[in-house]
């Protein structure tokens, strides 16, 4: 073998491993895309679904306040009333939280 054939299997050996090397960087670099797209997807699913987790709080706090107000206007009412039900009027405040949700949700 001449010295011109080796310096060419050598130059071309330098320029494969050179694209190898390319080609492994850029799939590197594609699958890092790809797990940054995907962390970005699930970023935005987790907001959307804070956002939701606080409509609901607000909403659990506002009927809250709501049955609390109701509760304290039958009591203004009639105040010995929890006393002459059984379990307090849960059984009648459960039906009335019921009845509420129901007109609520429309």
């Amino acid at each position: 073998m001449d010295a011109g054939t080796a310096i060419a299997i050598a130059v071309a050996a330098v320029v494969l491993v050179a694209l190898l090397l390319f080609l492994a960087r850029r799939g590197r670099e594609r699958r890092r895309e790809q797990r940054r797209s995907e962390a970005g997807e699930i970023r935005r699913e987790a907001r959307v679904e804070a956002a939701r987790a606080e409509q609901l709080a607000a909403e659990a706090e506002r009927r809250g306040r709501f049955a609390r107000e109701r509760k304290a206007e039958a009591d203004d009412l009639d105040p010995d009333a929890g006393q002459r039900e059984p379990n307090g009027g849960a059984e009648r405040n459960r039906e009335v939280a019921e009845h509420y949700d129901k007109v609520n949700r429309g």
